[in-house]
């Protein structure tokens, strides 16, 4: 009997057109009716009840004001809970204070545990609509009296006890889950590893709780994302990062990022943000921090135990991958925006305001391929990127006009397109007037260094303004003017504040020539006449950029450095930047599996299009104060160690070559390394192989670097050109 009336009442709302539930005699008859819905659990009349529950939600979805009917107040607050309840609606401005009753969201979170996936799945399709409705009297009620922000989160948390206290963090990333596919055989779950079924259940919990966060009414979901924060992630997850058992730590970590990987709401995200990172915004100071959790994790990056290392750093790296600007901002940039790593007096300049200089539309800009051949997809075109010319930008005519001129077989050494650069490259770029000096560097060493690099690919000195130009190709002067725009970083008005020294960024093919003849030739593992693959890193770069600018749009951060901040303390790159650089120091003690981690997470820090991470990263010709310690120059000092240590290995080229070729084959760049496990060794001991490693990750980073800076640019050149 109770089957065929909720069957009726499920036509009776899915076929008539007028409105019958603000009538009394129907609206109440309907609230009976879903209150014995869910009584029995897995009851014969299970799926007639969540078909009549799912009907009427939807019925109240179209019209939000009719959920003011099911939600009623008792008469008499002292007597049984459902004895006499009246609709809201009938009730007075007084009445509407006390204590509600949300039938429809108790009996769907009661079918929510049904052992029927289906009626499972479409009970918590009812609890989406009814937490996505505008009504202020359903939104506080929902919150204030259901269960349901507990109801939910209590069932995250029993899934979460119920993961294997050991992963493998490689096997619990190729785990797929996706909330209503969670479906997994016996067979599949012992073939894989110990216990997928409960981590695949785990994760379709968290992507259904995280996929209602992002549709529910906005007050709703700000206060799930807290009852996450303070039940679960307070609660349970912070004591087992916190623990002291290795193995435990791994696990643990692993699932944390893990469930970052999955988060995509931004409400729900900054939970777990906040709760990785803290809530600081002023710049660090040098052992204070009062966000424990950060500290600890920042800490176990240099942890004794490589495993902890390297899941740490990977959870740091995806945090750098997420939609959300104060991950940035807290790991660096709130230390760097005050400019307190720059030299006194000097003015450094970002806001691009010049335009694009005529000949380069008429040189650089050809008919051919087009820019959108390096990308797989052009589905995911950002608002800025949808201004690139569709059909007239080829990128290997792009770098031509950086003066490509590859040198010819008989030259000592094998310089790459993006290596070589025009005599008469620096000749016509714009000298500063007698109140702008450009600045190259705060130490003789760099400074030495760089122009060195410089002579390596024949690069003219720029020290030489009074050289007599010679005849330009129309090509060349594009090109020049191109490094120019990149220099213009002031109004056409010119009216920026007086300061002693206006120091101009770095033009691109110095940037370039120095990271890519960071290593001499006779330590590169690359042979000369070997396809060094910079087109393959051209391409990555420009893919990941472009998302990159996809994702931080609608970012607000500050675009320059406020150097006029006066603050109590010197500078202090951070925790975090503290112990990237001290990693990178230390490549040539590390595994092959660590430095890759490293120079991931600092290559994502270089795709930011932010003008002080930009410059703090890949400008070696920061004017910063004594002992601040730039990615250019710590590389340095690897070099030099390396160096070192190869006059003490007679055989350090043969172990090189023989050691790329166990890594690396024509078509790998150092991306598609970061995803591939480490071959076994046979041909060297551990702390060898952990050396030449080190070295062909360095040269293969100094590539990378190189390809970022190129395509960064790049992109700036184009919008400049419309």
């Amino acid at each position: 009997m109770k089957q065929v009336v909720l069957s009726f009442f499920t036509r009776l709302l899915t076929r008539i057109k007028q409105p019958l539930l603000p009538h009394i005699n129907v609206h109440r008859a309907v609230q009976r009716l879903i209150k014995i819905c869910g009584e029995i659990k897995s009851g014969p009349s299970e799926n007639e009840e969540i078909q009549f529950l799912c009907t009427l939600c939807a019925k109240i979805k179209s019209d939000p004001y009719l959920v003011n009917f099911f939600l009623e107040v008792p008469k008499n607050s002292d007597g049984p809970k459902y004895a006499q309840l009246s609709p809201l609606s009938q009730m007075g401005p007084k009445s509407s204070k006390r204590s509600l009753e949300y039938s429809i969201v108790n009996s769907l979170l009661a079918m929510c545990s049904s052992e029927d996936g289906r009626v499972a799945v479409k009970a918590c399709e009812g609890l989406m609509l009814c937490s996505s409705l505008p009504e202020k009297s359903a939104v506080t009620c929902l919150i204030e009296n259901t269960d349901f922000c507990a109801n939910l989160t209590n069932r995250l948390i029993k899934l979460y006890q119920r993961l294997p206290s050991t992963v493998n963090p490689d096997d619990l990333d190729a785990v797929y889950a996706k909330w209503g596919l969670d479906g997994i055989s016996e067979t599949e779950n012992q073939q894989t590893f110990p216990g997928k079924r409960n981590v695949v259940s785990f994760l379709s919990w968290l992507d259904y709780c995280d996929q209602l966060i992002t549709i529910a009414n906005p007050t709703v979901a700000r206060a799930f994302a807290r009852f996450i924060y303070s039940n679960f992630l307070v609660a349970f997850i912070e004591p087992a990062i916190m623990q002291t058992s290795e193995s435990g730590v791994v696990a643990a970590t692993a699932y944390l990022r893990r469930c970052l990987k999955t988060v995509v709401s931004s409400i729900l995200l900054s939970e777990f943000v906040r709760f990785i990172l803290g809530d600081e915004k002023k710049p660090e100071k040098s052992q204070e921090s009062s966000c424990k959790m950060k500290m600890r994790l920042i800490e176990r990056c240099n942890h004794l135990s490589e495993e902890i290392s390297l899941i740490s750093l990977k959870l740091f790296d995806t945090l750098l991958q997420k939609n959300c600007s104060f991950i940035v901002y807290n790991l660096v940039l709130r230390n760097l925006e005050g400019g307190k790593h720059i030299q006194s007096g000097v003015s450094c300049h970002y806001s691009l305001q010049s335009k694009c200089p005529a000949s380069l539309a008429d040189t650089v800009f050809s008919d051919s391929i087009t820019i959108e051949t390096m990308s797989e997809s052009d589905d995911s075109k950002s608002k800025d990127l949808t201004q690139t010319p569709p059909s007239s930008v080829e990128m290997e005519r792009l770098a031509e006009a950086i003066d490509v001129q590859t040198l010819s077989s008989d030259d000592s050494s094998h310089v790459s397109p993006l290596h070589s650069v025009s005599k008469d490259g620096d000749q016509n770029s714009p000298q500063p007037d007698d109140q702008t000096v450009s600045l190259q560097s705060n130490s003789d060493t760099e400074k030495n260094h760089i122009d060195s690099a410089t002579d390596n690919v024949s690069v003219a000195e720029t020290s030489k303004p009074q050289q007599q130009q010679q005849q330009q190709q129309p090509q060349q002067q594009a090109v020049s003017e191109i490094n120019d725009s990149d220099n213009l970083f002031l109004s056409q008005d010119n009216k920026a504040p007086e300061m002693t020294i206006k120091y101009y960024r770095s033009e691109v093919h110095k940037v370039i020539n120095s990271f890519l003849c960071l290593l001499p030739e006779d330590i590169k593992s690359a042979l000369p006449e070997a396809d060094s693959g910079y087109d393959m890193y051209l391409r990555d770069a420009h893919k990941q950029f472009k998302s990159y600018e996809n994702m931080c749009q609608d970012w607000k951060w500050p675009n320059q450095m406020d150097c006029s901040t006066e603050s109590d303390h010197g500078f202090y790159e951070g925790a975090f930047l503290q112990m990237l650089f001290s990693k990178v120091s230390q490549m040539l003690h590390q595994s092959y599996a660590v430095n890759l981690q490293v120079t991931s997470v600092i290559s994502r820090l270089c795709l930011f299009p932010q003008p002080v991470l930009h410059d703090f990263f890949l400008d070696p010709a920061l004017p910063v104060t004594k002992d601040i310690k730039l990615l250019y120059s710590v590389l340095q000092k690897v070099v030099s160690d390396i160096k070192s240590r190869k006059k003490s290995k007679a055989n350090f080229s043969q172990m090189l070559q023989t050691t790329r070729k166990l890594l690396i084959n024509e078509h790998k760049t150092i991306d598609s390394m970061r995803h591939e496990s480490v071959p076994p060794i046979f041909c060297m001991d551990t702390e060898t192989f952990n050396e030449m490693s080190a070295v062909i990750v360095l040269e293969e980073f100094c590539k990378e670097l190189s390809a970022i800076a190129f395509v960064k640019q790049y992109a700036v050149i184009t919008r400049l050109s419309l």
